[in-house]
């Protein structure tokens, strides 16, 4: 499931200082000087224009009009052009069936939310003495539906595709993109379809607001009598200080890989119990060699399943 991060890890914003007012008075000075300026050479234009014959102002007005067309047609084709740009960039990054974002999406996401928690351990460290730190970590969650093979079988592809788009609003019901970060039960987070019925989800919290947050979903997915397996890692900001670009990439993808195991365990737990358990490897570590035997095998089974 994991790729190389393609997004890049995006610097820190600049910091512009505020205008003091005697720079605002001479900002606006310019400005209404600039508007003088122009009334009186529009005034200028006028005397000279009403001095002109009638042949020599058709001819002006005839070449005015002209060059407003060709300057008219300019702006809407580059209109046309940004407009364009913006469909390429969506159909790029949206998944069409659910309307969330797809895997190319995930990946930029990824390295914005990793960009965001290194400037949030940044911070912190320098205010040190805050009560209110912002929260420098982030969870990548890989989920996996149950019984989308079975729909399509039984039911139909029309069926099966229903099922996924049901399931990508039950994952996005309650978010928040908007609001700001202050308290563990206020997620900032990101959906993405991975293909199928493979999803994948970045959220701005640590471990315990991870299984907080996992506790209301359940509900959502309870009552919508679905079942579902999730494998998360914690990407901690305070790992990431001081790595290049590329040792933050490889910490990515360690992660997701990590993500990506607790999955299949998650996945074996939901089919055996018909629940919806959210596991990582701390999870895997206090499971019986048995158990990983078991699942072991059902991953094995899994992935010869997926190549026929």
């Amino acid at each position: 499931m994991p790729e190389n991060v393609q997004g890049e890890i995006a610097e820190e914003p600049t910091f512009t200082p505020p205008i003091s007012n005697s720079e605002s008075r001479k900002i606006r000075n310019k400005a209404i000087n600039q508007i003088v300026h122009e009334k009186i050479e529009s005034e200028k234009f006028q005397h000279r224009y009403a001095a002109l014959g009638e042949e020599d102002q058709t001819k002006i007005a005839r070449d005015m009009t002209a060059r407003e067309l060709i300057a008219t047609r300019n702006r809407l084709g580059r209109l046309q052009k940004e407009m364009q740009v913006d469909e390429l960039q969506k159909l790029a990054t949206e998944d069409p069936l659910t309307g969330l974002g797809n895997r190319l999406s995930f990946n930029h996401e990824l390295a914005s939310a990793a960009a965001e928690v290194i400037r949030a351990a940044k911070g912190n460290m320098l205010d040190s003495e805050n009560p209110h730190k912002a929260i420098s970590e982030f969870a990548i969650i890989y989920l996996d539906a149950n019984n989308l093979k079975e729909i399509n079988e039984n039911e139909g592809h029309p069926a099966g595709d229903k099922y996924i788009q049901g399931l990508a609003k039950l994952l996005q019901s309650d978010q928040r993109p908007t609001e700001p970060i202050s308290r563990l039960d206020e997620y900032k987070y990101n959906t993405s379809r991975l293909g199928g019925d493979e999803f994948a989800i970045i959220i701005r919290s640590n471990e315990a607001g991870v299984r907080k947050w996992w506790e209301r979903k359940q509900a959502l997915l309870q009552e919508a009598k679905i079942t579902i397996g999730a494998g998360f890692q914690v990407v901690d900001g305070k790992d990431l200080l001081g790595l290049s670009n590329e040792e933050v990439r490889a910490h990515l993808e360690t992660s997701q890989h990590m993500a990506d195991n607790a999955l299949f365990y998650a996945k074996y737990q939901s089919k055996q119990t018909n629940t919806s358990p959210l596991m990582n490897m701390h999870n895997v570590e206090n499971l019986s060699e048995r158990e990983r035997e078991k699942v072991a095998q059902y991953r094995l089974e899994t992935s010869q399943a997926r190549k026929k």
